[in-house]
């Protein structure tokens, strides 16, 4: 039992280095998130406008046009998931190029223990959301 209490008492400390982690998440969030709008709009305007659009009626049948059809599709979803990981890796550079307010305010906190949670919401789930045609192409292939 005093494990549990011991651990409670974790979970509901606010102390300084507890303000700093949501002080860090907070700038971070402000951060990726002004960065995934920047990177949706050029990549959405820039290079998903160039590929070349896929209909929700292309079903794939049992014949080899439509296999070839659905080879092509599959490697057009290759190429914008690589365009997604790129923009990703970048995103995550230049955000990281921003220091932590707190760690400068308070020197015992260290910085970016934090980072991962922002990075996933940030970046993967809004990112996702602000990408339709790689969302549509992402629901069709669910649907195969």
């Amino acid at each position: 039992m005093s494990y549990f209490n011991k651990r409670l008492g974790q979970l509901l400390a606010v102390d300084k280095i507890r303000l700093c982690k949501f002080g860090e998440m907070i700038q971070y969030t402000l951060v990726f998130l002004i960065l995934v709008l920047i990177a949706a709009h050029i990549i959405n305007t820039y290079i998903f406008s160039k590929f070349p659009k896929t209909q929700k009626e292309d079903k794939v049948k049992e014949n080899k046009k439509q296999f070839m059809k659905l080879l092509e599709r599959l490697f057009w979803l290759f190429l914008e998931v690589i365009v997604v990981v790129i923009a990703f890796f970048y995103i995550k550079k230049v955000g990281l190029m921003v220091p932590s307010i707190p760690a400068m305010l308070y020197p015992r906190f260290r910085p970016y223990t934090t980072l991962e949670y922002t990075i996933h919401i940030a970046l993967v789930v809004i990112f996702y959301q602000l990408l339709p045609s790689f969302k549509k192409e992402l629901e069709l292939w669910h649907g195969i």
